[in-house]
């Protein structure tokens, strides 16, 4: 997954950065997600924090998953029984 932070008035896709990661990268580096975020978090060196940014997309893919499991359960119905 890449993080994107665009600059001040600077627009782009995510096919536009699709393509240009597809020309500049080995095929195994293109992310299969593009993430446009307004800052990223640092550290109060400057450095970028990955692990609050790989935190926060876990509990958020953990959070979707909890949802899901709660409309499949709440979806099931009573057994019956067939006389």
């Amino acid at each position: 997954k890449a993080w994107v932070v665009l600059r001040a008035g600077q627009e782009v896709t995510v096919e536009d950065l699709r393509a240009y990661c597809k020309q500049s990268l080995a095929s195994y580096k293109v992310p299969k997600q593009i993430e446009f975020r307004d800052s990223l978090p640092k550290s109060g060196v400057g450095k970028v924090l990955r692990r609050e940014l790989a935190g926060a997309e876990i509990s958020r893919r953990t959070a979707s998953v909890e949802r899901r499991l709660e409309v499949k359960e709440a979806g099931r119905l009573e057994p019956t029984t067939v006389c």
